[in-house]
């Protein structure tokens, strides 16, 4: 008894020691529309996060100021190990985001936040980080791999990824100017259907805590599917067939032979001897009623099948997969062209930014979305903002967001 009560007290003891070494920390982010001031609606979002020693596990909480019931969700719970020296192992769930963000990213402004379960290795080798794991779980035919590095003012980011058959891919490359005043990029991708977009842009620090920035973004044509399939011809055409008729037996009459004969007095006459007997009187022809004839039939064909394309570019699990829920102009329709500019002014406790998108397209009108924000920061500990957006599709909304952090 006394064995079992010290093994219960030391494995407390342990546990005790664990808990009270994890370093412990809580957020929380609530989110208020106020497009409608007789209508307000809010959610919020609580964080709880624990870290001990190689094991790192954060939940979140959502519910809506209504009232109405909320729901919990691990965000991210995985561990880590050292792999000799050469990299860092780590298995789990986990938040990635790799290079521009266009195929895999976070979604720190949306209240559903994005993560993949996996493997993750990453090492740095002669200054290049590379990452290289799975998505989905242990599946090795869901995978990726990522290489970045910095050198001689330049930047790259290459991300491979491979799902099966099909395969996507992004190439970001950055350029600094003018001691860092003038940043260049281009950010190329293409999604597991080969869509492809492309985005060009450039940023400039007019003076101390200003930025301009102008970018072009390009949607390339929607990927073919499937071919166009023609008509073929199922049945032949059956030419009309005419009623026929088939004709009686025409009637015969009476034939005869001559005969011969002896007269009383001994001499031969001739007489007539009936060949025919009167049975086969002659009558006129008659007709009597052959098949039925047959109706013209058309040839019949198989419908023809359109060749079926792709809506554009598009990536699941990143910021931009859920557009302005995300708090970003998401991915359009192929063949579209996306002008941004924008302008960001930090004062320190106060930030505002600005950004203006024009949209174009051959196969609808021109259309335009905007996005104004104002950003305060309280403390260490608390920021408020407040973001006015206006989508393409001209639907106005205001959001107010409160974060916490302990």
């Amino acid at each position: 008894m006394k064995k079992n009560l010290q093994k219960v007290l030391i494995l407390a003891l342990g546990l005790t020691t664990t808990i009270a070494s994890a370093q412990w920390s809580a957020s929380s982010l609530a989110r208020f529309d106020n497009s409608d001031s007789d209508n307000r609606s809010g959610e919020m979002r609580s964080t709880l996060s624990v870290d001990m020693s190689a094991v790192h596990i954060s939940a979140d909480y959502n519910w809506n100021t209504n009232g109405t019931m909320g729901s919990g969700d691990i965000y991210e719970a995985y561990v880590s190990t050292d792999v000799m020296g050469y990299g860092t192992l780590t298995m789990g769930r986990k938040d990635l985001s790799f290079g521009s963000g266009a195929l895999i990213s976070s979604n720190s402004w949306g209240m559903d936040r994005y993560t993949n379960d996996g493997i993750d290795f990453s090492a740095n080798f002669s200054g290049f980080d590379i990452n290289l794991g799975t998505l989905g779980g242990i599946d090795m035919g869901n995978n990726y791999i990522n290489a970045s590095g910095e050198f001689g003012g330049a930047t790259f980011n290459v991300l491979m990824l491979s799902q099966g058959e099909n395969s996507a891919h992004g190439y970001d490359v950055g350029y600094s100017l003018m001691n860092g005043d003038l940043n260049l990029s281009v950010s190329m991708n293409s999604d597991y259907d080969g869509d492809e977009m492309t985005t060009i842009g450039a940023s400039y620090n007019v003076f101390e805590n200003m930025t301009a920035s102008v970018s072009r973004t390009t949607y390339g044509d929607a990927t073919k599917l499937t071919d166009a399939i023609g008509s073929t011809m199922l049945t032949d055409a059956v030419a009309a067939v005419a009623e026929v008729f088939t004709s009686g037996y025409a009637g015969t009459d009476s034939t005869y032979t001559n005969g011969y004969g002896f007269d009383n007095d001994g001499n031969v006459i001739v007489t007539s001897t009936v060949y025919n007997d009167g049975s086969y009187t002659a009558v006129s022809d008659t007709f009597v009623a052959g098949s039925a004839g047959s109706a013209a039939v058309d040839a019949t064909y198989s419908e023809a099948v359109a060749a079926t394309f792709t809506d554009g570019f598009g990536m699941a699990n990143t910021q931009m997969s859920a557009g302005w829920a995300n708090g970003v102009l998401g991915y359009q329709a192929a063949g579209t062209e996306v002008t941004s500019l924008g302008l960001s002014y930090d004062l320190g406790d106060i930030s505002l930014g600005y950004t203006a998108h024009s949209l174009t397209n051959e196969g609808s009108a021109d259309r335009e979305a905007s996005v104004i924000s104002i950003g305060y920061t309280l403390n260490d500990n608390t920021s408020l903002s407040l973001t006015r957006i206006i989508t393409e599709m001209e639907v106005e909304s205001t959001w107010i967001s409160v974060s916490i952090g302990l």
